[in-house]
């Protein structure tokens, strides 16, 4: 199976990208302030920021991929 890493879980994205991939893959995903749980996913609370964390993260699950769906969910902001 292969291991993915995704950013911006708790988002509508990462929340339907979850759902729809979690018997398919081995997700390692991140999330920023809101708690996730879904079956066969591995949360992570990070800031995307604190590169040390990230880094480390990598080093540890050394994931095939890298989908990132994080971003400022404000329409505003963006």
């Amino acid at each position: 199976m292969k291991k993915i890493l995704l950013t911006g879980a708790s988002g509508f994205l990462g929340a339907t990208f979850c759902t729809h991939f979690y018997e398919h893959l081995e997700i390692h995903a991140l999330y920023h302030e809101h708690l996730i749980s879904f079956p066969n996913v591995m949360a992570y609370a990070c800031d995307l920021q604190d590169t040390d964390f990230v880094k480390g993260l990598m080093d540890r699950v050394r994931p095939e991929g890298i989908i990132h769906l994080a971003a400022l969910s404000d329409p505003n902001t963006c």
